[in-house]
């Protein structure tokens, strides 16, 4: 036999004998079975491994084969009763989570992974009386399985964007189904003088850059800065047409046609755009602005979250399809 499988052989044969004697037992199963001249072992050691070596032939004789555990694996194991470790949350009662035949209507977007995961959602909400129906209408519940963007994949996106300003944090509109204002807090922009700084430097080390003011999150358009130097403009809060707000109107600060036109006019070849509007913050000054000047781009990303009255009522958006529709028709005048 070759070395290395005797000694591999020996060491699988160590949990059977005692640990002091390892190192021994690696030497004399090795001499046994090589051709290498090796010293003899004592007689009280021999007849310990031969009692070792016994002791496990005669456990492998006994135990179980491989065809037993192929038999098992086919044998309905039986269910193991485990007492509840979680108590159910003192804001749900039993008679919630029952379906009472109610329809619930499953809607998947992306992988495989995700259809997986609707029918693992599905398979709970069947156990606890629910009825799948493909008629949205008829849905009392309606489930979205979707996933959000990797980290990895926003930052790989950003290598093909040459500069990207962040102006602010937070949101204060509070959206029935969103989680923004918990997680990133309420509505800070930054200061405007500190964002027009950044953008004359860049201005400086590269010539006609497609600058962005983005923010975090989302209401780039909400922009209202109210550092100490500005605090007490007295410029009151001015949305769209048909909008309104689920906060009280915000007085004071500098707004965001202020900084859209003081960033505009650093450098007119430079090209500017914004990100991630929210609808209720375009009045006529940050359309008329855009229409005037060259060198902000005549193109508005504005988010359509529903084309239902009944449904951007119930998720808190502060206006109607018919709002957002004339703002689209009132939009185009200023900007065909």
């Amino acid at each position: 036999m070759h070395h290395l499988q005797c000694i591999l052989g020996a060491q699988r044969s160590l949990r059977w004998g005692p640990s002091a004697s390892g190192s021994w037992l690696l030497l004399r199963t090795c001499r046994a079975h090589s051709s290498f001249p090796g010293t003899a072992c004592p007689s009280a050691e021999g007849q310990q491994e031969d009692g070792v070596q016994k002791d496990f032939r005669s456990r492998l004789a006994t135990g179980p084969t491989f065809q037993h555990f192929l038999r098992s694996a086919t044998v309905p194991q039986k269910k193991l009763s485990s007492p509840d470790v979680e108590d159910p949350p003192p804001y749900l009662t039993v008679d919630e989570l029952l379906g009472r035949q109610r329809k619930v209507y499953l809607e998947t977007y992306g992988c495989q992974m995700n259809v997986n995961d609707t029918e693992i959602a599905w398979s709970i909400l069947q156990k606890s009386g629910y009825l799948r129906t493909s008629n949205l209408q008829e849905a009392d519940v309606i489930l979205l399985v979707t996933c959000s963007i990797r980290w990895e994949f926003v930052l790989y996106g950003n290598h093909y964007i040459p500069k990207l300003w962040s102006i602010m944090r937070g949101c204060d509109n509070m959206c029935s189904y969103c989680i923004v204002p918990f997680t990133r807090g309420r509505e800070r922009s930054r200061p405007v003088a500190s964002i027009l700084e950044e953008v004359r430097k860049l201005s400086e080390q590269v010539k006609s850059p497609p600058g962005f003011l983005t923010e975090s999150v989302f209401n780039v358009n909400s922009f209202r800065d109210i550092s100490e130097v500005q605090f007490n403009n007295a410029v009151s809060t001015n949305l769209s047409r048909g909008f309104s707000t689920n906060y009280k109107t915000k007085q004071g600060g500098l707004r965001f046609a202020h900084l859209l036109d003081q960033v505009s006019r650093i450098d007119p070849e430079m090209r500017i755009r914004f990100t991630s509007p929210h609808p209720k913050d375009f009045p006529d000054e940050v359309l008329q602005l855009i229409h005037e000047r060259d060198n902000i781009c005549k193109q508005i990303h504005l988010p359509a979250q529903s084309g239902s009255s009944r449904v951007l009522e119930a998720m808190r958006r502060g206006y109607s399809r018919e709002a957002y529709v004339e703002l689209i028709h009132h939009i185009r005048e200023f900007i065909p």
